[in-house]
């Protein structure tokens, strides 16, 4: 049985009966409403049906229908995949249970393959994430390899945090095809960092290739190999130098350009990363890299670029090796966007993704900088504009990002705070050995903080942001909600706009919520004051809540002195108003409905019919142990 929420649709033979009554107005329904969801549910009320007809039609009939249930099924499995890509918590609502499925399987072998699997799966995992062009949407793709298989995971929560590449993952959900929705899922063993380490030289290959039919940009190996590589002005491995404090660069080499073997949309990057391999290998020994760079022509495609999030287990001529992979379109790199530097904005986000890193969001909350403890606020995944991992920009990486990549430490450059004092935060780009960030618990309790940072306009990167977060302090928060995204906090909610998010000097903060105060006493080129004080938590005024137990009541409707009752969970709203129900009901019953009814609690399931014309259908919930109790 499912055991993922109490809210789980689980259609079980038990409710079979009222599934039955309403079948009669799936066709209305879909009609009304074409959404994969719909017709789903409209697909298993007709299914249960003719379940319950193979029992008790002749044997004449039984061939028509499980012709009928094939056909049926087919079109299911079909949407019920579709909704799992979408949607996968809904899909996980409309999937039978593990009784309706093996009945339903040994009822009608033939299509039993067509129905979804309820299960665990457990391999290691493939994450890619896919940045549109404006880096203002993206797409996040889980591939996890079992045995021979492949699947594609959906999670219907929020995916375990700290997954990457060649983690072993475990998730418990339903399949269908190489698609799983998955419920829940956790990290069984995290990936060994090795060659994929963040620290120190990374060595890259950036290969350029294009594809049959399709003549090479007009962009020089040269050219780009001084986005990548140059040791003066922004480049990829300046960027990584400075934003590091000089213990992490890359070097290496620009290879190609390469014609592949067919022509591969962003989509299948897979297969275009393969390719790619096997067009360099002659040329190429990628054993001695840790960090591959696509380049190739985008022409129709919907992303700008793709990054794993960490390293996967490859292969090449010269033996296996284990790198990140980014996949960028070249229009990026051509001479007329030299100037604005979009080639080194794209590659230090795409092989930000590379280093383990996810995006940097902005978090914002009605009139206030800040909202209660476990308030989620209004997340903008590409929202902070003074991170390269937020939306085309040069920034440098935050201070929680750089502390994922061990590129500041706590009780170093970082100093966490959980009592009141005064402290001094330098520069955020100098490359010094005192504190440049603090980490301050939100009160005296939890585990929220926010970190607070000092940005000056020094360096080739930060020069180039918007002059309002040099004024004070730059502040982002963590919560259970972070995961591996920063998130960026507005310290002037009353303007509309993202770039001027600082705390100024001369301003103080109060949380409303929490015993922390903050204020900036004074800001200078070589740092910023800041006054931390916990004093009394506040009392918070907040609207009374109202809960209603049990959140789905039986219903009860009394009409023309006939009695109905049902258990109604998880039905369409119009299902949940008694006088559609009472409506419904007599119009069936008086229009002699046949009605697929359903006997036995734990027993093995029987159906019948039963024509139930100008008599009162009375339908018992599962506790009274009985169905189709009926009477004159």
């Amino acid at each position: 049985m499912k055991t993922w929420g109490k809210d789980s649709f689980r259609i079980s033979f038990r409710i079979l009966a009222i599934v039955a009554i309403f079948g009669s107005m799936v066709p209305a329904l879909m009609a009304q409403n074409d959404a994969p969801s719909a017709r789903v549910r409209g697909f298993n009320n007709q299914l249960l049906t003719v379940y319950g007809r193979l029992f008790s039609s002749p044997a004449r009939d039984a061939m028509a229908l499980r012709s009928q249930f094939a056909g049926m099924i087919r079109q299911r499995q079909a949407l019920l995949g579709e909704l799992i890509e979408k949607n996968p918590a809904q899909a996980l609502s409309f999937a039978f249970s593990q009784d309706v499925l093996a009945n339903m399987s040994a009822a009608f072998p033939e299509s039993a393959s067509k129905l979804e699997s309820e299960g665990a799966w457990e391999g290691e995992l493939e994450y890619v994430i896919l940045d549109s062009p404006d880096l203002t949407s993206h797409r996040a793709v889980y591939r996890m390899k079992v045995g021979n298989e492949t699947y594609d995971i959906h999670f219907a929560k929020e995916e375990p945090v700290g997954l990457k590449c060649r983690d072993r993952l475990r998730v418990r959900g339903v399949r269908v095809g190489s698609h799983v929705a998955a419920a829940d899922g956790n990290i069984q063993s995290v990936a060994p960092a090795g060659v994929c380490n963040p620290i120190g030289a990374q060595k890259s290959a950036v290969l350029l290739v294009t594809f049959p039919g399709v003549p090479a940009p007009a962009i020089t190996p040269a050219s780009v190999y001084d986005i990548f590589f140059k040791t003066s002005g922004r480049s990829v491995s300046e960027f990584w130098r400075e934003a590091s404090y000089g213990v992490t660069t890359t070097t290496g080499d620009v290879y190609g350009w390469y014609t592949l073997d067919a022509v591969y949309t962003c989509d299948q990057y897979s297969a275009m990363r393969a390719a790619a391999i096997r067009a360099a290998d002659p040329d190429v020994n990628f054993t001695q890299y840790n960090r591959i760079f696509i380049i190739f022509p985008g022409g129709g495609c919907s992303w700008a670029g793709l990054g794993t999030l960490g390293c996967e287990s490859l292969s090449s001529a010269d033996g296996g090796f284990t790198a990140s992979t980014a996949w960028m379109v070249s229009d990026y790199f051509l001479p007329a966007y030299y100037p604005y530097d979009y080639g080194v904005k794209l590659a230090t986000h795409e092989g930000g993704h590379n280093l383990g890193l996810h995006h940097a969001s902005s978090r914002a909350f009605v009139n206030e900088a800040l909202g209660a403890s476990g308030t989620v606020g209004t997340l903008n995944e590409y929202g902070d504009v003074f991170s390269t991992m937020g939306s085309w920009n040069l920034g440098h990486y935050s201070a929680p990002h750089k502390k994922m990549l061990n590129w500041m430490a706590e009780g170093g450059t970082i100093q966490t705070v959980q009592s009141s004092g005064s402290f001094s935060v330098q520069p955020f780009e100098l490359n010094a050995a005192t504190v440049q960030a603090l980490k301050i618990k939100r009160g005296t309790s939890g585990d929220d903080w926010v970190w607070l940072e000092y940005r000056q306009p020094l360096g080739n990167y930060d020069s180039t942001l918007s002059s309002q977060v040099f004024s004070g302090a730059t502040i982002h928060y963590e919560d259970l909600t972070t995961g591996s995204h920063s998130h960026l906090l507005d310290y002037t909610p009353e303007s509309s706009s993202w770039t001027d998010p600082a705390l100024a000097a001369g301003a103080t903060w109060i949380d409303p919520y929490t015993s922390l105060r903050i204020a900036i006493t004074g800001a200078t080129s070589s740092a910023v004051n800041v006054n931390v004080t916990y004093g009394a938590t506040p009392c918070v005024t907040a609207n009374p809540t109202v809960t209603l137990s049990p959140a789905n009541p039986n219903v009860y409707v009394v009409k023309q002195q006939r009695q109905f009752r049902m258990l109604a969970p998880n039905l369409r709203p119009e299902f949940h108003n008694p006088q559609f129900v009472a409506d419904q009901l007599l119009a069936n019953c008086s229009d002699g409905l046949s009605v697929v009814i359903g006997f036995g609690y734990h027993e093995k399931i029987r159906a019948g019919q039963y024509h139930a014309r100008n008599v009162c259908c009375q339908l018992f919930s599962p506790e009274l142990h009985q169905y189709g109790h009926r009477k004159r």
